[in-house]
């Protein structure tokens, strides 16, 4: 059995953890309110500026924290009593973080990367290029899809529901 960590190491163990979750959900919000301001501005400044910004915000704030909360989570995970798959609660929630890594990596930030392409390529008219306004429309269903999420599980920390997973007992000759 691995060494557990005493109550101090897990405060800051935890508190590293929030770090890193406040990162990504702010970010998160700060994509959602730039994609809105993308569109609804009319600017070519801001239409050129903010899919940059995105992209910078995701290389440098989303994908890092996004690292520090699966490594924190792991390492709490498996230095105290949770463990890795004890619980309901730490198995939904790193489903959920792989899921939305997952969804950020795959899907959202190839979306970025063409709005910045779009925005650089053909300026203010790319406010009237359908391909730009539904990558837009796309970006901010995510955040619909992600943002609930993220606040959804910073709640199952807090509440920790559903119990320990049951294990099958093994059959007594299974132990022997």
């Amino acid at each position: 059995m691995a060494k557990k960590i005493n109550p101090t190491q897990k405060a800051w163990l935890i508190g590293l953890h929030l770090i890193f979750v406040a990162a990504w959900v702010g970010s998160s919000f700060v994509l959602l309110m730039l994609s809105l301001l993308s569109l609804y501005s009319g600017s070519q400044t801001v239409l050129l500026a903010v899919p940059s910004i995105m992209h910078a915000i995701d290389l440098l704030v989303i994908i890092p924290g996004t690292i520090g909360i699966i490594v924190t989570g792991v390492v709490l995970s498996l230095l105290t009593h949770w463990g890795i798959k004890k619980y309901y609660w730490v198995i939904v929630k790193e489903i959920s973080t792989l899921f939305l890594a997952a969804l950020g990596g795959v899907w959202l930030a190839p979306l970025v990367l063409r709005a910045v392409e779009l925005s650089s390529n053909q300026g203010v008219s790319a406010l009237t290029d359908p391909e730009y306004l539904l990558i837009h429309k796309k970006i901010l269903l995510t955040s619909g899809i992600i943002i609930p999420l993220l606040l959804g599980m910073i709640f199952i920390s807090k509440l920790k529901p559903w119990g320990k997973v049951k294990r099958k007992e093994k059959p007594a000759a299974a132990k022997a």
